[in-house]
């Protein structure tokens, strides 16, 4: 009966050290990007400026990403994946471009980019 009862207690420790290695292997995720900056005009915020972001993934796949600048004119995108982006600012409740920026080399860690516009909004 006492063999039975260490064969039966081995498997179980096995089983158990098995998941135990399993779980702690965590998948690597691939390193990701924030972009911050403000909307100005003369200096000024331009708050509610809405700031997209399309960004170039391989196999020709396109991701978007839309903020709006808080009342310091501040935007921020958080954990979007690096790579060549294409960003659009515009009017709070408009659709007349401010500016943009084409091509732009978003890379992993803090990238900061600020939009002076040249025309008000209105």
């Amino acid at each position: 009966m006492r063999p039975v009862f260490l064969k039966r207690n081995a498997a179980l420790v096995v089983i158990l050290c098995l998941m135990n290695c399993r779980w702690s292997e965590s998948p690597t995720e691939p390193e990701r990007a924030t972009v911050r900056g403000r909307v100005s005009f003369g200096g000024a915020p331009v708050p509610g400026a809405r700031v997209n972001v399309t960004i170039s993934l391989p196999l020709q796949r396109f991701k978007k990403y839309e903020t709006s600048a808080n009342p310091q004119g501040e935007y921020e995108f958080l954990r979007i994946e690096p790579g060549l982006c294409d960003f659009s600012v515009y009017c709070p409740g408009s659709s007349a471009v401010l500016n943009g920026k084409q091509n732009w080399a978003i890379k992993p860690g803090l990238n900061e980019l600020d939009f002076p516009v040249h025309s008000p909004c209105g």
